[in-house]
């Protein structure tokens, strides 16, 4: 080769390489390059003050640090509008009102740690059987809620901007496949109700938007359960996105013992990822280590659970859990599957004080169940606050 022409094919070469990321396909791109490993642990304010202890190989450590050191990257906390009753009673179950937050956003960012904020839009626990508007929010009509939700909602993101530790992701509503900010925002079945739940959710989207700072965005999450439901999802989105709803990821609850077999799971992410053009997270999930009470005052997952589950309850059972759920968030087509987040793998049955609720808490849901932790056999670490086999794997590659 002589040396002009040596010289001309370097050039064509530089030229493609310089030009490579503009003609890749669009499904490519750094967004979809990150596998998410994330945790919510919206209870772990409460779980520390009253003086639980966490351990790696033996080691005390910080909670979170722990976290870190294992491959989490990305914390979710949950936040709702007034969690206490007239008297200041709080409701407990984390009582994770704005000042909580913030201080569980900022241990997160000193942690290196990105932060997904989890809008309820309630004064309490919001999921598919519950939407109770906030107190403060009661004698508002639907189109006095819609600016509630925008001026809520922007106040919160600019106060954490001001305070460093602006949001990764915002998700819009709490498990809403029947709707938001009852009865307002209420679906009640075929089309009817998504105009009003639409009209509030792109309030609580552009408030987002608006509130962030310059430069910089936030990807907004809606989010349902069910998650091996495609029925659901078909129905939900197929309306949902009629009105030009702007978001970026569809977020999944699945707790294999309550929605689905991973086949299911996997049928639906690869349909909805496709149909509607849309990256997906599992944003809720989580799986027994152990069929043992750690407060005594009973638990969610029992015996029952393990069968339809399909996973022993067992340290290595986790371990199982978690490594066919990353292989089926993995095989998501074009890269749309973007990971993981463990529903509050901090939750220690600590004294047995650490309850989904108080006493106030209990009033203002009008439930009658017994107040108790009953997460404690679902976390990352045993009942004495030791970390489980499964933090050794959540990081290691698909396929295992």
């Amino acid at each position: 080769m002589n040396h002009k022409f040596r010289k001309i094919m370097i050039g064509i070469v530089l030229s493609i390489v310089v030009l490579l990321p503009a003609i890749l396909p669009s499904s490519v791109n750094a967004a979809t390059d990150e596998f998410i490993i994330g945790a919510d642990v919206s209870m772990l304010k409460e779980v520390d003050d009253i003086g639980a202890r966490f351990y790696d190989e033996g080691i005390q450590k910080d909670a979170l640090e722990i976290l870190k050191d294992h491959g989490v990257d990305y914390v979710r906390l949950r936040l709702w509008v007034d969690p206490y009753d007239a008297q200041g009673n709080p409701y407990g179950g984390g009582t994770n009102d704005l000042q909580t937050t913030l201080e569980l956003a900022k241990k997160a960012k000193a942690n290196g740690q990105k932060v997904i904020f989890d809008f309820h839009y309630s004064d309490f626990w919001a999921d598919p059987g519950k939407q109770i508007k906030p107190k403060a929010w009661e004698g508002l009509n639907h189109s006095q809620l819609v600016e509630r939700v925008y001026q809520y909602t922007s106040n919160v993101i600019e106060t954490m901007n001001r305070e460093g530790v602006t949001p990764a992701m915002v998700q819009v509503g709490n498990e809403i496949p029947s709707g938001m900010l009852w009865p307002e925002g209420r679906l009640t079945g075929g089309e009817e109700g998504f105009a009003e739940l639409a009209a509030l959710l792109q309030s609580g989207v552009q408030a987002v938007h608006d509130a962030m700072p310059a430069g910089q965005e936030a990807e907004i999450i809606l989010h349902l359960d069910h998650g091996g439901d495609n029925g659901l999802y078909r129905w939900w989105f197929d309306n949902i996105t009629k009105f030009d709803v702007d978001f970026d990821i569809i977020g999944l609850s699945y707790y294999p013992y309550w929605h689905g077999t991973m086949s299911e799971l996997q049928a639906n992410l690869n349909d909805i990822s496709q149909r509607y053009d849309k990256d997906v997270l599992i944003v809720e999930t989580a799986y027994a280590f152990t069929l043992a009470d750690g407060d005594g005052l009973g638990n969610i997952f029992y015996k029952n659970e393990e069968a339809v589950g399909g996973y022993d309850a067992t340290p290595q059972g986790q371990v199982e859990f978690i490594r066919d759920l990353k292989n089926v968030i993995h095989n998501v087509p074009d890269d749309r599957g973007r990971g993981f987040i463990w529903w509050e793998p901090t939750w220690q049955p600590v004294g047995g004080d650490t309850h989904w609720a108080t006493d106030a808490g209990k009033a203002y849901t009008n439930d009658t169940g017994a107040p108790s932790n009953a997460w404690d056999n679902q976390t990352w670490f045993d009942f004495s606050g030791h970390a489980l086999k499964v933090l050794d794997v959540l990081d290691e590659s698909p396929g295992r």
